[in-house]
């Protein structure tokens, strides 16, 4: 079925996956996402906290060239996520199940998909009704998920004229996430939409003036596009 997430963003769906409010998801944030990625075509997209996809799909179908890397902690909300955009054309996404931090475990993307695959096709074909779960850093069911920083993932990624798009959601770890990603931010300079959780910041240290003092670090300005149980940014390099 088409459906257009957040009322802006026309994709396709298995019919299962269609009977959900997807039209109210995020407008604000969504028309952002949308109207870059029409502006920026060929883009290569980072969605970082991925869940069951929203974002992912949407970038797929946005631009028929476009490339995401979708990671997340919880290996059924992958499975969910590959069934959920399997109409989207070409081999365009690549999975990793991890959590990003500052440091992790030294290996690189081809390795961490490759890792991921392997997991993921010991599953059962995942459905509408496949239970999922948010595993955060410092919660008891982390303990065994890969840790990633986005410097060794991409160690061997390349400046091109590619656009390229760094999204997070990943429940309070934001500048986490950044911390492990200094290098490659600096290196090729992506446009940064953060889905910002204030109430959660302080469980890792850090507060929404921690975090927007690291973007102003980065050369990064930010700017507030909507608030609902969030704080959501667009960050743009200054020069």
């Amino acid at each position: 079925m088409e459906v257009d997430i957040g009322g802006v963003a026309r994709v396709r769906m298995p019919a299962d996956y269609a009977n959900k409010p997807w039209e109210q998801y995020e407008p604000e944030t969504m028309k952002l996402f949308v109207d870059w990625c029409k502006k920026n075509p060929k883009a290569r997209i980072l969605d970082v906290g991925s869940s069951v996809g929203l974002f992912t799909l949407s970038a797929l179908f946005a631009d028929k060239n476009n490339e995401v890397v979708a990671f997340d902690s919880d290996l059924a909300s992958l499975n969910v996520l590959r069934e959920f955009t399997r109409l989207a054309s070409g081999q365009r996404l690549t999975l990793v199940r991890g959590l990003l931090t500052q440091a992790g475990c030294g290996c690189d993307l081809a390795e961490a998909s490759k890792n991921t695959l392997l997991s993921l096709n010991a599953l059962p074909k995942a459905s509408s009704n496949t239970p999922t779960n948010y595993v955060l850093i410092q919660n008891e069911d982390s303990r065994g998920v890969p840790q990633f920083s986005l410097d060794e993932l991409f160690s061997r990624w390349k400046p091109d004229n590619r656009p390229v798009l760094l999204k997070i959601d990943v429940e309070g770890a934001e500048q986490l996430v950044l911390e492990g990603a200094k290098k490659w931010i600096s290196k090729i300079r992506p446009t940064l939409l953060l889905e910002v959780h204030p109430a959660f910041l302080p469980k890792f240290g850090h507060s929404t003036e921690t975090l927007a003092n690291l973007v102003n670090e980065l050369g990064y300005t930010h700017q507030l596009i909507a608030i609902d149980y969030s704080e959501h940014w667009i960050c743009e390099p200054k020069n």
